[in-house]
């Protein structure tokens, strides 16, 4: 009975409710936790044999129909199909697909799978220092604010293949060593050579093509770097330098301290014809954030030619916007 509460493992509790939708399918662990990250969310891939928006719509409604989900939405993408938020605030994403046939139709889901396979193929037994490895760079960037494509900076992916990259250059006896090594590599590192792990062709189209290029293990032509700009790219740069010059390597996992108690985002989007849908996907990800952690978001939108400005917080905002506090 999914209504009573008791602590179920995320994939018990995914598998518990496919079970009432569809007999047979099989399920695959992509991301971060298929790299033994365990302090994100869940990207999950189920693969079965009915449509996808009878499954989708049908999960929803289950997810609705019992206490155990906080939150859920249906999102159209490439790969996500359910957002979801547990009662013990873990997020999932996850993607339900229909089989072909002896194949996954979905060329970016068949990605997020084969890429992991590579990855593994190409470490064999020293996966799990692998593994080990990535966690305290994936660490690095994330106390150093400077993880995240939706922020500007570098995604989950781009970190991974910066550590394989090296990885499989040098042998390392432990993940210290090979700290060591990531930050003074880098630090030095002509940029303008594109990381191109599986020797696949490249080709600069873009704007962020030309900062920096990293190729996918799996697509031809394709960088994985997505939302980077000069500005984020600087910074990253910037991070590199302090990291590689700090002789205590405890230092370097020291927090940024932010001077403000808001979040201000400028987001540059010149297709204005799609803007609610794209208002509704930030709101979104900002209302998990304030689920996550109790709180009412007050959410302040400005639209200016080009750009997108919103506010998230609250003593600051109502301060700037003489709004009183009993109306956020």
């Amino acid at each position: 009975n999914i209504g009573i509460h008791d602590k179920i493992p995320v994939i018990d509790l995914i598998c518990l409710i496919a079970n009432n939708i569809i007999k047979e399918y099989e399920y695959k662990i992509v991301g971060s936790r298929a790299f033994g990250i365990t302090d994100t969310d869940y990207d999950i891939v189920l693969i079965g044999n009915i449509d996808e928006d009878i499954f989708n719509n049908k999960f929803y409604s289950l997810t609705k129909m019992t206490s155990y989900f906080k939150y859920a939405k249906l999102i159209e993408s490439k790969m996500n199909s359910l957002n979801i938020i547990t009662e013990n605030n873990e997020e999932i994403n996850l993607i339900y697909v229909k089989r072909g046939v002896n194949k996954i139709c979905n060329i970016y889901v068949n990605d997020a799978i084969e890429h992991i396979n590579i990855v593994k193929k190409l470490l064999d037994d020293k996966f799990k220092l692998f593994c080990n490895c990535y966690y305290c760079i994936r660490t690095w960037a994330l106390t150093r604010q400077i993880y995240g494509s939706k922020y500007g900076y570098l995604n989950g992916i781009s970190w991974l293949y910066l550590t394989l990259n090296l990885f499989i250059k040098f042998e390392f006896e432990n993940r210290k060593i090979f700290m060591k090594k990531f930050l003074d590599y880098y630090d030095n590192y002509d940029w303008t050579i594109p990381i191109n792990l599986n020797n696949l062709n490249v080709e600069k189209k873009t704007y962020s093509d030309n900062i920096i290029y990293i190729s996918s293990l799996t697509i031809n032509s394709s960088n994985i770097v997505r939302n980077i700009t000069k500005n984020t790219w600087n910074i990253i740069l910037e991070e590199f330098k302090i990291a590689n010059q700090t002789e205590d390597m405890n230092c370097i996992l020291k927090k940024k301290e932010l001077s403000k108690n808001y979040l201000k985002i400028i987001i540059n989007d010149q297709f204005i014809f799609n803007r609610i849908d794209k208002k509704n996907k930030l709101s979104s990800e900002i209302w998990k954030l304030a689920i996550k952690n109790n709180i009412i978001p007050y959410i302040q939108w400005f639209e200016k030619d080009n750009n997108f400005i919103y506010y998230i917080g609250i003593k600051d905002i109502c301060q700037l916007y003489h709004i009183p506090e009993d109306k956020v």
